[in-house]
């Protein structure tokens, strides 16, 4: 499997100016990524946008996914939103795979605040199996 070119992607491409610019690493056979909540990624005022949300932990599931050597494409996600991810709060996403089962992955993570240790979501998503460069053409 050839690893795709992510560097514009909009959660950890490093050459997009634009986006999240994400850095995944690997705790065991979970994936993690950090982010602190800038002013530009709040929906309402000095809250992290569900949006943003959504995208880091749709992120750490692939990656987490992509560690067992597997190329997906989301399905659905369920996130329960739980606490505000405050303005200026260092947030931390994990994620990590629950089931293959055939052509399909379960999928779940969780984003925490660093600094009260308090769970701001938790989601679970269903993924796809695919090969990439059929799914492109």
């Amino acid at each position: 499997m050839a690893v795709p070119d992510l560097s514009y992607c909009f959660g950890c491409g490093k050459d997009n100016p634009k986006g999240l610019l994400l850095v995944n690493r690997y705790e065991g056979d979970k994936s993690v990524m950090e982010l602190t909540v800038e002013r530009e990624q709040c929906g309402f005022p000095g809250v992290l946008h569900g949006g943003i949300t959504f995208t880091i932990m749709d992120e750490v599931m692939h990656y987490a996914i992509f560690r067992r050597g597997l190329e997906t494409v989301t399905i659905s996600v369920k996130i329960d939103f739980l606490s505000p991810g405050w303005l200026g709060r260092r947030l931390a996403a994990e994620g990590w795979v629950e089931k293959i089962d055939g052509k399909y992955v379960d999928g779940a993570s969780e984003v925490k605040d660093l600094s009260d240790g308090k769970l701001v979501a938790k989601a679970s998503g269903k993924f796809k199996i695919v090969d990439l460069e059929k799914f492109r053409s």
